[in-house]
């Protein structure tokens, strides 16, 4: 079996084992993802680059400037 073989079937077998949990667990599970997901989220927000400070688009050959 090579290594996507035996991935796919590691897939499988947590799908599996996820569909037989009850409905309070995979709630419990979805939280607890939730708040990994938010913790991993940067606690100031990102600064984006100013849209003016950007050079301006350069047309492609053939187009007509108008």
């Amino acid at each position: 079996m090579n290594e996507v073989e035996k991935l796919l079937e590691r897939q499988a077998a947590w799908q599996r084992t996820r569909a037989d949990l009850s409905w309070t667990e995979k709630l419990r599970l979805a939280a607890r993802l939730r708040d990994a997901a938010l913790a991993l989220r940067p606690t100031t927000p990102v600064k984006r680059a100013d849209r003016a400070a950007q050079p301006p688009n350069r047309k492609h050959r053939g187009e007509s400037g108008g």
